[in-house]
């Protein structure tokens, strides 16, 4: 079931995380790079993450202990003895297990031998694990089996799809929900590929739902701790989008604000008014002087040779232009139309 293909596939679906936090940990890597483009400090961890978090531990330690410590029921994996045992050995080995296969299977030995006689019922279990023979009572053909099975299999999907909803209902997780899907569900339809054109291998004593629960649940493991490692953390909502832009807002008119009334405080007094205009003065005389410099007349002659002053011109009008069309749009509709006669009077 897990072959160098299907390696790659989840290596493709892994790949743009991969390669995400690979770039993020250059940039934290790189100081000049971050002090130059400052990323927003990161979110604290809420009560609803320690949770999600907890609940993946939670989910991976059972997804792990039932692939490997407590897998499906397996009387030949007990008995240690391969699918295509003679019956004679069968038997021998069944009366010896006799108890323990009455507590496991509810069955004695005389009955599993009569059970397990035919080809066909060691190949179901080969293909469909011991419970789908034992406990199926309508089927028959292997696609009764296969119809068995399949209530128990989607019902891992479906837990896994529940957690993986959980988690992803957050902000720092919401980019994983596309991929955990496609993840769940490729894995879905490889499984249900695997066991339609699965051909039983009586020499052995693991059975194909053995295996494909195995490692379905790895796989599950494997996906909740993606889900636990890879995360935004520096990711931010809407709302404080928007709060964060009335703050600057209200800073900004702050300063307008204290610069108003530090130019009246300036203008009233005499002594702060004449060392305000020989300051400016002082800055028209020195602009003037490098303006008349030749060797700056000539770079600045060579730079506006360099640039299309009249495309730069159209296109700022334009995008004026635009910017004050919207605008208009955004008011209420006598506001618009009165401005709009207002100017074309004009």
């Amino acid at each position: 079931m897990l072959n160098w293909s299907t390696i790659q596939f989840l290596l493709f679906l892994a790949a743009p995380y991969l390669i995400r936090q690979f770039l993020a940990l250059f940039n934290r890597r790189n100081p000049q790079q971050n002090s130059t483009n400052p990323s927003h400090p990161p979110r604290p961890r809420t009560r609803y993450d320690i949770a999600i978090s907890v609940l993946l531990v939670l989910a991976g330690v059972y997804e792990f202990l039932r692939a490997l410590v407590f897998p499906p029921s397996n009387l030949f994996q007990l008995l240690d003895l391969p699918f295509d045992s003679h019956p004679a050995v069968l038997r021998d080995y069944l009366l010896q297990h006799n108890d323990t296969l009455v507590a496991t299977t509810g069955l004695g030995a005389e009955a599993l031998l009569d059970l397990l006689k035919s080809g066909h019922s060691r190949s179901i279990i080969a293909t469909f694990g011991q419970d789908a023979l034992l406990r199926c009572a309508f089927c028959r053909e292997s696609e009764d089996y296969m119809l068995f099975v399949l209530p128990g299999v989607a019902s891992t999907y479906a837990l896994a799809l529940v957690i993986m909803g959980l988690v992803t209902i957050t902000n720092r997780k919401q980019d994983l929900r596309t991929y955990s899907t496609i993840f769940l569900i490729s894995l879905g339809a490889l499984e249900l590929y695997s066991f339609m054109t699965y051909t039983p291998v009586l020499i052995e004593n693991v059975s194909f739902y053995e295996t494909a629960d195995r490692y379905r649940r790895l796989a599950f493991v494997a996906l909740m701790a993606a889900l636990w490692w890879f995360e935004r953390s520096d990711e931010r909502t809407d709302t404080e989008i928007l709060a964060d832009i009335a703050k600057e807002q209200e800073i900004m008119i702050s300063r307008a604000k204290a610069q108003s009334l530090q130019r009246a405080s300036v203008l009233r007094d005499s002594n702060l008014r004449r060392i305000h205009s020989d300051f400016y003065k002082r800055l028209e005389i020195a602009d003037g002087v490098v303006s008349a410099d030749p060797e700056y007349q000539r770079a600045r002659a060579q730079a506006l040779s360099r640039l299309d002053v009249d495309r730069l011109m159209k296109e700022a009008e334009a995008f004026v232009g635009s910017v004050v069309e919207q605008g208009l749009r955004t008011l209420e509709p006598g506001f618009g139309e009165g401005a709009q006669q207002q100017a074309s009077g004009q």
